[in-house]
């Protein structure tokens, strides 16, 4: 698509979501907010691996 780099975040408590971030080739990179937010991501290059 032409992006260099995708993220998601989510609250840190929803295991849900970040299992999904997870399954999505997404890594943790960053925890906000005294720990109740976290962020995913992938560059490009990460995501199109395999």
């Amino acid at each position: 698509m032409g992006v260099p780099r995708v993220f998601a975040e989510t609250m840190a408590t929803n295991a849900g979501s970040r299992r999904v971030m997870e399954k999505s080739r997404l890594r943790h990179v960053a925890t906000f907010d005294e720990g109740s937010e976290v962020q995913y991501a992938a560059t490009a290059d990460e995501w199109l691996r395999d």
